[in-house]
Order: C-alpha cells, then sequence, then structure tokens
C-alpha cells in the first residue's frame, strides 16, 4: 500500500519508519515544502489541518473516489475544508 501523509514541519507523523513498520511505503507531503502531488497512492492520511495548495488535489482524490484518512485534528481539517459533514 502507497500512503501520501500530509504533515507540517517536524511533526511526528512525518516520520517514515511509522509507516513503513505498518507494512506501507509513504509518501511525505510536509506544508510548505513542495506542491503536493497525490498520484499512484492508495490513501491519503490527513494528521494535522490541510494547507490550501492541498485543497484541490485531495478533491481530486475524492472525486475519483480515492481514500481519505484524517487522524486527530486531520479529520477536523477535512470538515473544516468541507470533505466530510461537521464543523
Amino acid at each position: 500500500m502507497r500512503l501520501a501523509v500530509i504533515v507540517p514541519a517536524g511533526h511526528k507523523g512525518a516520520e517514515p519508519q511509522l509507516w513503513t513498520a505498518l507494512g506501507a511505503s509513504a509518501v511525505m507531503v510536509v506544508h510548505g515544502e513542495a506542491s503536493p502531488s497525490f498520484a499512484n497512492v492508495d490513501v491519503v492520511v490527513v494528521c494535522q489541518r490541510l494547507p490550501q495548495p492541498c485543497l484541490e488535489p485531495l478533491q481530486q482524490v475524492i472525486s475519483e473516489g480515492g481514500a481519505v484518512l484524517g487522524l486527530g485534528p486531520g479529520l477536523h481539517g477535512l470538515c473544516d475544508a468541507g470533505f466530510l459533514p461537521g464543523r
């Protein structure tokens, strides 16, 4: 399984060892470091609030039926961005 993990710089979730221990290969999308690309990933994992540059690519993943997982503040970020019901 290939994951794209959206994290702020310095976040514990940015450590690829965490994800590879689960048997997944992970691509880190660190806030502000690069333009995000979610091509060829099975799941997008959101660990914190979503930065603006991630909204459009994430919308494309969701509209194509891709899987998205929000963890902690990432779940709130998905709701705030309108990807999930709630506030």
